[in-house]
């Protein structure tokens, strides 16, 4: 399992090694880890590499095994091209590492996420501590599913991080409005989906909630219910799904693993 860190010298950008500890201690198989450093103009971060090579001397990677790259480029798509090459499982990194794109609105960690095709840990240094759990303690991923199309997509694309990092699912259906009926055939769908997952080896719970998904969100991480806040990314479709996702990249400042969902029929 290969995951790449970048990182561009800050104290606020290694924020992400106590998480990676973390799903180390979890994780079914080796992991092998790449520090990236990219520099948009060559030859302005002359301390790059010696950088580089002070932070792979870090206690905290004494138990990997660790390459350093650094690159020049734009940040996004070198960060991308880079976990392609390495055939990456899984990004790691902080999301305050350049303020939102003027074209895109979006920060460089969210550009990240989209550009790669392996799923993006964006660990908010500012917010919600990333919980320090020891091996054996559940660790739970929150799953938004929004979209009654896209449900079993998005779920089967979670499985994989889940089987890797030993975590539990909590699937989450956000609905607006108190109709009863609409509820049970939304609860009936989590019921089949958890028993698919859990037929995976996968501990699941479902939830139905007619708080703002943002706000329900907020509340399960600060009481220590789920871990990590896994939001899809779906390319076509699925407005609301898209909407729901804004608002909690925005208004939730908690660990957020943003991943590709196939596209919805």
């Amino acid at each position: 399992m290969r995951i790449i860190i970048p990182l561009d010298g800050s104290l606020r950008a290694e924020a992400v090694l106590h998480p990676l500890t973390v799903l180390a201690r979890r994780a079914l198989a080796p992991i092998s880890v790449t520090l990236v450093a990219v520099q948009e103009t060559a030859g302005t971060d002359a301390h790059l590499p010696s950088y580089l090579a002070a932070i792979r001397q870090r206690a905290d990677l004494v138990p990997f095994t660790v390459e350093t790259v650094q690159v020049t480029g734009e940040p996004a798509a070198s960060i991308c091209a880079i976990a392609a090459q390495r055939q990456a499982t899984l990004i790691l990194m902080a999301s305050h590492m350049a303020t939102l794109d003027p074209l895109t609105g979006e920060s460089v960690a969210e550009m990240v996420a989209r550009c790669s095709q392996m799923p993006t840990l964006i660990v908010r240094p500012d917010g919600m501590a990333f919980p320090d759990l020891p091996r054996f303690t559940p660790l739970t991923m929150g799953v938004i599913l929004a979209e009654a199309r896209c449900e079993v997509a998005v779920v089967a694309s979670c499985i994989p991080l889940a089987q890797a990092f030993d975590a539990n699912l909590l699937l989450l259906h956000s609905r607006a409005d108190t109709n009863e009926a609409e509820d049970a055939r939304a609860y009936a769908k989590l019921t089949v989906l958890a028993h698919d997952i859990e037929q995976q080896g996968i501990a699941a719970t479902r939830m139905v909630t007619h708080v703002p998904a943002a706000t329900q969100l907020a509340a399960m991480i600060a009481s220590g219910q789920i871990a990590i806040i896994a939001l899809p990314l779906l390319a076509e479709g699925a407005m609301r799904q898209k909407a729901i996702g804004a608002s909690i990249l925005r208004d939730v400042n908690a660990p957020t693993l943003l991943f590709h969902a196939p596209i919805c029929p």
